[in-house]
């Protein structure tokens, strides 16, 4: 249930004329037995709703009265209860009524006064007439139907206006008694103040001279403190040079012993290195003399060996000279004894032969001479010659054969003797190409065992320098942490905790950036406040200062990138304290310019990126850097701007001051930028180890393909040995065979020249064969014999060089492990005399660094006391500021100066003092004075006057209010007589109209009054109303009577012809009549019916009804059902309607 408050916002529009309004719709939700209900298109005119009793016909009218009427705005719970709706199922838990007029306008203030001025009465809403309240308006006293007839004049509004005038009447009387009272008042103090005023005068003049001594005497005061404060300002300024010389010779002195510090530290780390390096080199050193041990054993033997080699060789070469020679002479003889030993021999063998061939024929003569001694007869003998020439020629036969096969492997053996003599010469040359590849491939090995050992001393330079790098990231890394720790401390631990929890996010992005998915975050976050501006060292206090934490805020485009950083932050869980200057959400002043000489804007100081621009000038463009607090005092007063120096001392624009000394590397500022160019050193000596890293893989991926290399040369050499052993087997297996071919070759000629000679004596001789005695000089060499020779000595040859190969290698290694081992020396001693020279340089930094220690200690010292004299000269300083602030306090006290006060200005003090103690002495002989007399009377006078003014004025108001109290009384008057007027002749008329023949009048009672009792004669005569009366007859011959003695529907008659009287001269847009037919009879019903279809012409009406009358004069018509306790109302035809209230009247 709502408020009325709440009722009239359901009512849409306001009307473009009274006599166009009407209800256009009703909807109703949840209220009583409706649950939900609509009726639109009600008609302008006459509407008629018809339903049996019980069904809802009174709720839907209740439901009209509840949205215009102002008796539910104050319902109790339990009334409010009973408008919702229950039904079958559960209940409504809001109760809604709307109702929609023909207007347009939708102001709800205009609504009320059209409603109001319509005639719609909040308080006594009687255009709305329920059932079985018909006869109230005719049976109500006289008293309240004149209350009614008042309210139709429109009295209320006069009666209101006439109580405001009567509230202010007495408000003015009572103001007019307070300002007579008042003015007596300040009449009597005007007298007591008059003798005060004269001492005050008096008193006055020497106070005004006593006022301009003490102003002069205050400004000479002020000027000898300014004075005081110059030459303090002038101390100080010369103290901070020192200072500042002090300091700045600390700081240089830090950073030395800082610097001996890292160099001592490098110093340490070198000599750890060159320890390393140094036994790393007599490790290396150890094992290369043992190497080189080993070669000079190997080198040794061989050496003996070639040297045996080259002995025997040069025996061998003397001895084949001679030889050479000895076979030159011995060829030459055998040359020229040859032939004659091929005749000699070959006569030998004729002469054996013939010898042979003689002895044969001597034993044939002896055999003749003793045949008889052997054969008996001369066939025996004959027989026996024949056996043995069978036998010779048998003999010749087989040797010939032999002779043959002799031919045939001499044959087949020089045949292979030119077989193997090509082979021994392939095999030959490729043993000198083997030979040849394996010098080469030696100088190879040693070439790339060169190049290793360069690697290696390469690489040991890299790893040292990696080494180096790394030690000098983990010292920078140590300092970084100092340092760190120092700017969570000064920034605040939460804040860089913060830093750091944004770094990994936006770190997480950049992982996480696939298709640039981040691309907004990562452009849009620019870092922060502190990295985007350039300044000069003299700004870094101020700067310092200024901006405080707000240095590490972060800068982001928009507030949408920090939300998703900080919600990445939260998910996350990370520590510290996150903040974000969102450029799309800066709005900030311009810089504001100085126009004094000692100050600029700070943000004049800065040099940044005009994308920033807004945010610089919302940091610091309402800041200005100052030379000394005079100026900041001075700009922040006239530019209405906060104030800094050059010290860090500020001045803020409410008048508080804040300072003293701060220590730039203590500061924000100055401990952020040392630690940014350690982080910047450590990048750069992070990338030099990166580099140096490289280096060395480089490095040893050299080392391993040259090793490689080697491997494959070494392998390479191997497989060239084993390829030389085997032809050199191979050769001497073949010259082992080529010599047993050639030494098989001299007995087969000597068995050959044999059997030749053997067959020729046989031939001869045909009986006797004689071996051939003697063989052939074998002392001589052969062409093969001697091309075997030489092939034996180049075999020796190849022998020798292999070893003598084998020898330069170890040499050539050898003197490569001297050269090693002389540089490994060489570097042993440098490094004895690097480290010995490192542990002079450490004593030396050492005794400096004690000697920068104690320097540094007494420029603390120094310091310290400097810094105590510049405390105490501040606080003299705020002292005479204080002074001075108290100068000006009473310099302002005593100002303005009275006129004529410049002839105290040139006086000197004494002469002031002595003035100012004139003046005191006469003002003590004002002990009791009022100061303020002259003052004080002249305010008198002032309010004296302005309060007779005001006296003047309420006398004036108070006759106004009397004359608009009557003009309202005399309206008031003619409102309620004209009305009275129009009522009674409308009722006259309208009764007749529904009693033909009748006769009706309304009479105003009133009481009788004396004139002279009242002021105002029009108020007092409507003040004599008490009542209306009405009379009526119900036909032309009865009697006037009284409306309380009539019957129950005549006095219905009479209502409605009040009602409808009424209407006449205040028409409503719209009446609402619940049944006010049903005690009518049918004549009157016919008669009500008649005027409400010529009255619904100008109002609408809605109506209930059980009678026919009202729904044949109907303009629309409606139904109202019930069922499953729900109320239903529909529009239906007259014809519907007739007949429903037909049967109603034949079921009763």
């Amino acid at each position: 249930v709502v408020s009325r408050r709440e009722r009239l916002s359901f009512v849409e529009g306001c009307g473009r004329s009274i006599s166009a309004m009407h209800i256009k719709q009703v909807k109703i939700s949840g209220f009583r037995s409706y649950r939900d209900a609509t009726i639109s298109d009600l008609s302008p005119n006459h509407n008629v709703i018809v339903g049996r009793n019980g069904s809802g016909k009174s709720n839907f009218l209740f439901a009209i009265e509840f949205v215009l009427s102002d008796k539910f705005s104050s319902l109790s719970s339990v009334r409010r209860r009973e408008l919702f709706h229950e039904g079958i199922g559960e209940g409504a838990t809001v109760a809604r009524v709307s109702i929609v007029l023909d207007n347009s306008d939708r102001r709800i203030v205009t609504m009320i006064l059209l409603m109001t001025s319509a005639g719609f009465s909040l308080s006594n809403p009687y255009y709305v007439v329920k059932q079985g309240r018909i006869n109230e308006l005719a049976t109500s006293s006289d008293a309240t139907r004149l209350r009614i007839l008042k309210e139709v004049a429109g009295s209320e509004m006069y009666d209101t206006q006439r109580m405001r005038n009567l509230k202010s009447l007495h408000e003015a009387s009572m103001k007019g008694a307070k300002i007579e009272f008042l003015l007596s008042s300040i009449e009597s103090r005007l007298k007591m103040l008059q003798k005060a005023r004269e001492d005050a005068v008096e008193f006055r003049k020497w106070d005004r001279i006593k006022r301009s001594v003490e102003y002069f005497i205050y400004e000479n005061h002020l000027k000898e403190h300014r004075k005081k404060l110059t030459k303090l300002d002038d101390e100080r300024e010369q103290l901070r040079e020192v200072i500042d010389k002090v300091e700045k010779e600390m700081q240089n002195t830090q950073e030395s012993s800082l610097s001996l510090q890292t160099e001592q530290s490098e110093l340490e780390n070198r000599i750890s290195r060159v320890i390393d390096e140094k036994s790393v080199l007599l490790g290396e050193q150890m094992q290369l003399l043992e190497k080189k041990t080993e070669l000079e054993l190997r080198v040794g033997d061989l050496s003996k060996e070639v040297e045996q080699q080259q002995s025997a060789r040069k025996e061998a070469q003397d001895a084949l000279m001679k030889l050479d020679a000895d076979i030159d002479s011995k060829q030459q003889q055998l040359n020229e004894i040859k032939s004659e030993h091929e005749a000699l021999a070959n006569e030998m063998a004729e002469l054996n032969t013939y010898i042979r061939i003689s002895d044969q024929r001597c034993e044939e003569l002896y055999m003749k001479q003793g045949q008889t001694d052997h054969y008996e007869t001369v066939e025996e003998r004959d027989n026996e010659l024949k056996k043995q020439i069978r036998l010779c020629e048998r003999q010749v036969a087989e040797i010939t054969d032999r002779i043959a096969e002799i031919e045939r492997n001499l044959q087949d053996g020089e045949e292979e003797v030119q077989h193997l003599k090509q082979q021994i010469l392939v095999v030959g040359r490729r043993i000198d190409e083997c030979t040849d590849e394996t010098a080469i491939v030696g100088n190879k090995i040693a070439h790339i065992r060169d190049q290793i050992c360069q690697a290696i001393i390469r690489q040991q330079e890299a790893v040292r320098e990696e080494n180096n790098a790394r030690n000098e990231v983990h010292v920078i890394e140590m300092d970084v942490v100092r340092r760190d720790g120092r700017l969570r401390g000064v920034v605040g631990k939460s804040i860089m905790s913060g830093v750091d929890s944004v770094k990994r996010i936006l770190q997480q992005f950049r992982d996480s950036n696939r298709n640039g998915e981040y691309d907004h975050i990562l452009n849009g976050y620019h870092g922060l406040l502190v990295d985007l501006f350039e300044y000069d060292d003299v700004y870094v206090r101020a700067i310092d200062v200024a901006a405080g934490n707000r240095l590490f805020y972060h800068v982001v485009d928009d507030d949408v990138i920090a939300l998703q950083i900080l919600r990445k932050v939260n998910t996350e869980d990370m520590m510290g304290e996150v903040y974000f200057f969102p450029l799309n959400r800066i709005l900030a002043k311009p810089s504001k310019k100085i126009a004094d000489q000692d100050g600029r804007p700070l943000i004049d100081a800065l040099r940044y990126d005009g994308l920033f621009d807004a945010l610089f000038r919302k940091v610091f463009g309402q800041m200005a850097v100052v030379r000394n607090l005079e100026a900041a005092l001075r700009i922040m007063k006239s530019e209405g701007v906060s104030c800094v120096t050059f010290d860090g001392d500020q001045v803020r624009r409410g008048g508080m001051m804040s300072g003293g000394y701060l220590d730039v590397n203590r500061s924000r500022l100055g401990v952020y930028l040392v630690h940014k160019k350690l982080l910047k050193r450590k990048d750069d000596v992070e990338e030099l180890l990166k580099n140096a890293t490289l280096k060395v893989q480089e490095i040893m991926t050299d080392v391993d393909n040259l090793r490689m290399k080697e491997v494959a040369l070494e392998q390479k050499a191997a497989a060239l040995k084993d390829e030389l052993d085997i032809g050199l087997r191979k050769k001497y297996e073949m010259s082992q065979q080529l010599r047993l071919v050639v030494d098989s070759k001299e007995p087969k000629m000597a068995l050959y020249m044999t059997q030749k000679n053997r067959v020729r004596e046989m031939e001869a001789n045909k009986e006797n064969l004689e071996k051939q005695l003697g063989t052939p000089f074998l002392s001589q060499l052969t062409a093969e014999e001697r091309e075997l020779l030489q092939n034996l000595q180049r075999v020796d040859d190849i022998s020798l060089l292999e070893k003598r190969n084998n020898l330069q290698a170890e040499i050539a290694e050898m003197e490569s492990l001297s050269h090693r081992i002389s540089e490994i020396a060489a570097k042993v001693i440098e490094l004895d005399e690097e480290l010995a020279a490192y542990e002079e340089s450490k004593r030396m930094e050492s005794v400096g660094l004690e000697e920068y220690q104690e320097h540094q200690n007494e420029l603390e010292l120094r310091r310290v006391e400097l810094l105590k004299k510049v405390d105490r000269i501040y606080m003299k300083r705020f002292d005479l500021l204080a002074r001075v602030e108290e100068d000006l306090r009473k310099m302002r006290n005593v100002y303005p100066l009275p006129l004529h006060s410049k002839e105290y200005e040139n006086c000197s003090l004494k002469e002031l003092n002595g003035k100012l103690s004139e003046a005191l002495n006469h003002l003590r002989e004002y002990k009791v004075v009022n100061e303020a007399a002259v003052y004080q009377y002249e305010e008198a006078n002032a309010l004296w006057e302005e309060v007779k003014k005001n006296f003047d004025q309420n006398r004036a108001d108070l006759k106004a209010i009397d004359d608009a109290l009557k003009v309202l009384d005399q309206r008031k008057y003619d409102a309620i007589e004209l009305t009275f007027r129009q009522v009674s002749k409308e009722f006259r008329l309208v009764f007749q109209k529904l009693v033909p023949g009748g006769r009706g009048s309304i009479v105003m009672r009133v009481r009788r009054t004396d004139s002279k009792r009242s002021v105002r004669p029009n108020a007092h005569r409507v003040e004599a109303f008490v009542g209306l009366s009405v009379k009526v007859s119900f036909a032309e011959t009865a009697d006037i009577r009284d409306v309380q003695i009539l019957s129950g529907g005549q006095k219905t008659v009479v209502s409605l012809a009040l009602i409808f009287a009424i209407h006449k001269i205040d028409r409503s847009p719209f009446y609402i009549f619940d049944e006010v037919d049903a005690a009518l009879d049918a004549q009157y019903r016919q008669a009500l019916a008649d005027m409400i279809h010529e009255l619904s012409k100008r109002s609408q009406f809605i109506t209930t009804t059980f009678r026919p009358e009202l729904i044949a004069s109907a303009d629309k018509c409606y139904i109202v059902n019930f069922r499953d306790k729900e109320s239903r109302i529909e529009a239906v035809t007259e014809e519907r309607a007739y007949g429903f209230v037909e049967r109603t009247h034949v079921g009763h």
